[in-house]
């Protein structure tokens, strides 16, 4: 997994996820939980990818915010080797979020919000 350092600051400030040693069972585990959220509308998480879907780019993950004042929390990520579309995934994502989900405010952590404002929030 070439991205797992920058991984480790997507859904934190920093985490082990996804650890040097993860095994290929530990992540069909990880996907096999996600199909689990998704098929009971419980978290959805999407694969990103580019305009001729050669390329798989990241991923998109839409969660309940778990915090009053958001009704929703989005993470995303890019791989390395994608990193300048970053920017596109995420002003991208904002958009579709807020013309296709019923959303009314959700929390973007780590990018509009900082993680020591989000862990304060309750």
């Amino acid at each position: 997994m070439s991205s797992k350092e920058r991984l480790r600051t997507v859904f934190a400030e920093l985490t082990e996820w996804p650890r040097d040693n993860m095994s290929i069972d530990e992540n069909i585990a990880d996907l096999r939980r996600h199909e689990h959220e998704f098929n009971n509308r419980i978290a959805f998480v999407y694969s990103v990818f580019n305009k001729s879907r050669e390329n798989y780019i990241g991923c998109l993950y839409i969660e309940p915010g778990g915090k009053k004042v958001y009704d929703s929390a989005v993470f995303m990520w890019v791989s390395n080797m994608f990193t300048e579309s970053d920017e596109i995934l995420f002003s991208e994502a904002k958009r579709r979020i807020a013309d296709y989900w019923p959303f009314k405010n959700p929390a973007y952590p780590g990018r509009e919000i900082t993680w020591s404002e989000w862990e304060t929030i309750r």
